[in-house]
């Protein structure tokens, strides 16, 4: 078993500025001010998000990054240049605070899916089988543990969940800044993922306890560069039983870090060997580091661009 990360995002499918924001949802226009059109855009059963990118002037502005889940279907049934957003726990800012994004560059991303970052059907190079035990399986970390899907044989071989039993799962989605764990029953197979590098600040999810955390860019990224710091909310404690702890999946174990409390709060190993990990290195470009939280969900967290585009 491995943890598996996607740190590049899919291209996206529509652009424009936002001119308004209201409880009925953005409207977003082109620079010449006309009305962005979206109903070809949303393709029938994948999911989508609004993300900022840039202020309309290339100023700088506390909206960089933010991002939103769209309501696919009632975005296709308003008129031109209307999204609606969804309700959802990825939102990084609340619809109340929406008016900070008027004037500022969107994109619409599609989501990874199980199918785009694995494979699906015949084609693929993932190990079927109608025994979830015999196939190759996906693992989301959560709070109340692990949701398990599993590579299901037939015709045309898909993803399914142990949860939701013969629905199609293809297009289950894994969100920016989220892993997961990847298990291989048989032999070695290399999984190639195309995508681009974002050019602007991560600002993550509200991250909850249990949560496998991948970086927001294809790099090595420490603790500190995931802002996991304790003037971000986390606990700092003087043993990892009273702290905030992670711990990173070597491939056969895992090797564990608490926040210890001090004048300066660090990441230490929970073996105690008095150094300070909070700037290593920690975490692989492509892999995901297991978060574990004394209390409820962190704030948006906001990761800088660490080089220069």
């Amino acid at each position: 078993m491995i943890s598996v990360g996607v740190p590049l995002v899919r291209p996206a499918v529509a652009a424009g500025i936002v001119e308004s924001v209201d409880s009925g949802g953005i409207t977003i226009v082109s620079g010449e001010g006309t009305p962005q059109t979206f109903t070809r855009d949303l393709l029938e059963g994948s999911s989508y998000y609004l993300e900022v990118v840039s202020h309309r002037d290339g100023s700088s502005s506390t909206a960089l990054g933010h991002r939103f889940e769209i309501d696919e279907s009632a975005t296709k049934a308003r008129s031109a240049g209307r999204v609606v957003l969804g309700d959802s726990h990825l939102n990084t800012l609340e619809k109340s605070n929406l008016a900070i994004i008027v004037g500022h560059r969107v994109v619409v991303r599609p989501h990874w899916t199980l199918a785009g970052v694995f494979g699906t059907g015949t084609a693929s190079s993932l190990n079927s089988a109608i025994n979830p035990a015999e196939a190759d399986q996906v693992y989301f970390s959560t709070a109340k543990g692990l949701s398990v899907f599993y590579f299901r044989d037939g015709v045309s071989p898909q993803w399914r969940s142990l949860a939701t039993g013969p629905v199609n799962q293809d297009g289950a989605i894994i969100p920016p800044g989220v892993g997961v764990f990847f298990k291989r029953q048989k032999n070695a197979a290399t999984f190639t993922v195309v995508g681009e590098v974002r050019a602007g600040r991560f600002v993550r999810s509200p991250v909850s306890s249990g949560q496998l955390i991948v970086s927001g860019f294809p790099v090595s990224a420490s603790l500190a560069d995931l802002r996991l710091l304790a003037v971000a909310g986390l606990t700092s404690g003087a043993t990892a039983e009273v702290a905030d702890q992670v711990f990173r999946w070597d491939g056969a174990a895992f090797e564990g870090f608490f926040l210890r409390a001090g004048s300066a709060p660090a990441w230490q190993k929970a073996a105690l060997d008095n150094l300070d990990y909070s700037g290593a290195k920690l975490l692989e470009a492509s892999s995901a580091i297991l978060v574990r939280l004394k209390s409820g969900p962190l704030a948006p967290l906001v990761q800088s661009v660490p080089f220069s585009l």
